[in-house]
Formats: structure tokens, sequence, C-alpha cells
């Protein structure tokens, strides 16, 4: 993928779909612009996800039910994790 399809395509990805082709791009051509903008767009997804789960937790708690308690998103420092990240 080059620059242009890159920007084009980015928009409609889902955060599983970015992560993939951010592990993709490291593992192939390895271009680090391609990877700090997948890595921005990966980020961008994975806080919009996180603020809705805030969210729903916070409205949760004045009904008087409350969602799972959310799993963390950045690995431990003991926790190996060998491709950039699983997902």
């Amino acid at each position: 993928m080059n620059w242009k399809e890159l920007n084009d395509a980015i928009s409609s990805m889902t955060e599983d779909e970015v992560l993939t082709a951010l592990n993709e791009e490291i593992d192939g051509k390895s271009r680090w612009s391609i990877v700090n903008r997948l890595h921005q767009r990966f980020c961008a997804l994975r806080a919009r996800r996180e603020r809705e789960l805030f969210r729903q937790a916070c409205a949760a708690k004045t009904v008087g039910t409350l969602p799972p308690p959310l799993a963390p998103t950045t690995p431990s420092p003991d926790q190996d994790v060998p491709a950039v990240m699983t997902g």
C-alpha cells in the first residue's frame, strides 16, 4: 500500500484492520512514515472505544448496574509482547 492508498483507506478501517496493517507493515517493508500514520490512527480508534466504555461505566453507575471492568490496554512491563501489539 502506498501513501495515497493508505490515506484513501484508513478512515474506513476498523481498529483490528489498522492493527493488522500496522503489524504487516512492520513485518514487511517497515516504512516509518506508514507505521507512524497507522499507529496514530490505531491510537485514535482505541481512544474512541475506551472513552465510550468509560461513558457507559459512568452512565451505568447512575442507573445502578455496572458493565464489566475495563481491561488494561497497555501491557505491563513484565509481560512479553513479541509482535508490536497483539490486539
